[in-house]
């Protein structure tokens, strides 16, 4: 074979109009060992602030031979490992999950023809993107039924801190309608051909969302509420560093500025949490709502505030939000 071992898609941020992302397929007669090898290497050529998705099927996923090939590079920060349709899945293959995920690897799910996974799979992978399918896509440029769930499932995803994938669109008016729908991440054929090594958004993709206003370019966002937080890139020393710092929260970033952990004090000790985050531009009321929807015991727990490439901005108290709200009614 001459050719490259693998293609890439990219994976629109629909918000920013750039690409967020970039997906790994084999080339034809390509093993799967081969072409995640390929992929990985390729990391060093990653454009800046952004990720890189491996799709295995789940013979893959099933295999030692791939799982020792996607972990050998140690660290998987920047990769997302996609599990179609999981409810198939055996369990060696969600051991295999568990042990890339432990390695750095953000999680995405979903069946890329026939919709969204269950509210069951959802909370057993805890996914960082939901992906919806060609069937839950198509259309919702003209069916109102279909936009509102898409809506609902955008609304379920941001209280389960994962984002929304519009998988396979197709056309300019399904992209614009996403848009209008807040979709964050899309991918398909309108958004950029499969090419190597990192292919560009396509100009049909830049022209159709270049007359849509976002939502947070007609209102306010938290951005003006964000409060500044004591900071780490070194996990092993976080504690450490946390207690000199006369702060009670500490955030954890990793070597591109993302939030890993948040380190806080209560009664004394320290405790290690998953941090919860939420974009910079999301509007304040919806901010809020969020929080409230939040397990119990966790409705006043900061929000960790990202931008678009999921960077730490600062963090966002509850109260603080729920007082401006409150001061601040039209």
């Amino acid at each position: 074979m001459t050719g490259p071992p693998l293609g890439l898609r990219p994976v629109l941020d629909v918000a920013r109009r750039t690409a967020a992302g970039f997906e790994a397929s084999a080339a034809p007669g390509v093993r799967a060992v081969d072409a995640v090898t390929a992929a990985l290497d390729a990391r060093a050529t990653l454009p800046p602030n952004t990720f890189l998705t491996l799709a295995p099927d789940h013979a893959a996923l099933t295999d030692r031979a791939w799982l020792a090939a996607v972990t050998e590079p140690g660290d998987l920060t920047g990769v997302v490992v996609h599990v179609d349709d999981p409810q198939r899945l055996p369990a060696t293959g969600f051991d295999h999950v568990r042990v890339v995920r432990e390695a750095g690897a953000l999680l995405s799910t979903g069946d890329r023809d026939r919709g969204q996974p269950t509210l069951r799979t959802i909370a057993d992978l805890r996914p960082a993107i939901v992906r919806l399918g060609r069937a839950w896509v198509r259309g919702t440029d003209v069916d109102p039924h279909k936009r509102r769930a898409v809506a609902t499932t955008g609304e379920l995803a941001s209280q389960l801190d994962a984002w929304i994938l519009a998988d396979d669109v197709r056309t300019t008016d399904e992209l614009k309608a996403l848009a209008e729908l807040e979709v964050p991440l899309a991918q398909g054929p309108v958004i950029g051909a499969v090419t190597w090594p990192w292919p560009a958004v396509s100009r049909a993709a830049h022209g159709a969302l270049a007359s849509t206003t976002r939502e947070h370019d007609r209102g306010e966002s938290v951005r003006e509420l964000l409060q500044r937080a004591f900071t780490t890139s070194d996990d092993r020393r976080a504690a450490t560093e946390a207690a000199r710092s006369g702060y009670d929260l500490t955030v954890v970033l990793d070597d591109r500025g993302r939030p890993v952990a948040l380190l806080v004090l209560r009664d004394g000790r320290w405790g290690t949490e998953r941090p919860f985050t939420i974009n910079v531009d999301t509007a304040p009321a919806a901010a809020l709502d969020r929080a409230r929807h939040r397990v119990p015991g966790q409705e006043n727990a900061p929000l960790v505030c990202t931008d678009a490439a999921g960077r730490f901005c600062g963090i966002l108290r509850p109260d603080r939000l729920a007082a401006h709200l409150a001061t601040n009614r039209p």
